[in-house]
């Protein structure tokens, strides 16, 4: 997100709607451990050619950015713009990001499905996981 002084606000520019469903790893630094321990405990589960889905919690790329200003107390809107508008904005990786999210807005909850997919619950872990906005409450946000 960038501040923009004459918006009074902070302004995410994305290449898909505030809708746009994802799957959440909540707070990296703690979620992480359970899902490693879990696939080293099960390998019979995660053969090869199977894929674990490290994620704990759904949510859109509006609820983030909502969480996100919750949590900081900063004013913040989302601004959907063009995919080419987001490549020129950011020329390193926008095109492969951008793309990605127009892929999770078109297909929702089919961009992460199948047999070869593991999901926590098939992995049995019970742990009272970080989600990200309680995540975004531990991070040092000033500028």
């Amino acid at each position: 997100m960038i501040p923009q002084k004459t918006a009074g606000k902070y302004v995410w520019l994305q290449p898909s709607s505030h809708s746009t469903p994802i799957l959440g790893l909540g707070d990296q630094n703690i979620n992480v451990g359970p899902f490693a321990l879990a696939i080293v405990k099960k390998p019979e589960l995660t053969l090869p050619g199977k894929f674990v889905l490290g994620s704990v919690e759904s949510l859109t790329t509006g609820d983030l950015l909502k969480s996100w200003s919750e949590v900081t107390g900063n004013e913040a809107e989302y601004v959907q713009v063009t995919l080419e508008e987001f490549d020129r904005l950011w020329p390193m990786w926008g095109l492969e990001m951008g793309e990605m999210l127009k892929y999770w807005e078109e297909f929702g909850n089919k961009s992460w499905s199948g047999e070869k997919l593991i999901t926590k619950e098939d992995l049995g872990i019970e742990f009272p996981f970080v989600t990200i906005k309680q995540a975004f409450g531990t991070f040092d946000w000033e500028l």
